[in-house]
């Protein structure tokens, strides 16, 4: 997981909850976004939260099998000698409340305005997954937002 905000920390804990081990969570500043009282389920359940350190690269070919993460100096540059391996599988991006297309984009996603939806969403089928083979989305970037009624 790289974001420790509460949304970042709340799916981690979800995760954990539904049997999905979390290797880590990654956060770029000095400290935590999350409140306490939710870092402390995934703290309890052994997962580390590594501030000021970001996922230097992703490793695998057609899928994901780790990440190679780094501390970050002052400057937000990566500090040499730092790097960790990670075994994943997955790696869940939680930057924020303002969903990121440019990955999708990038991937080569076919994309469709709906403004209804907030914009520019990926075409997925009905497994949420886009028109790149394995690439799945879900949340925001697909149009689906908090699942409360009106």
């Amino acid at each position: 997981m790289v974001g420790a905000g509460n949304i970042g920390v709340i799916v981690s804990y979800q995760l954990l909850q539904a049997g999905v081990e979390v290797a880590a969570i990654i956060e770029a500043a000095p400290r935590i976004g999350a409140y306490w009282v939710h870092a402390a389920k995934v703290v309890r359940a052994g997962v580390p939260i590594y501030t000021r350190h970001t996922i230097l690269r992703a490793h695998g070919e057609k899928e994901v099998t780790g990440a190679t993460v780094v501390q970050l100096d002052d400057n937000w540059q990566p500090v040499p000698g730092t790097e960790k391996e990670i075994d994943a599988d997955v790696i869940c991006l939680s930057v924020g409340l303002t969903p990121l297309t440019e990955l999708l984009w990038q991937a080569g996603c076919k994309m469709v305005f709906v403004p209804e939806l907030g914009g520019n969403v990926p075409l997925r089928n009905e497994h949420l997954e886009t028109s790149v083979p394995g690439i799945y989305v879900a949340g925001d970037v697909a149009g689906i937002e908090e699942a409360r009624q009106p």
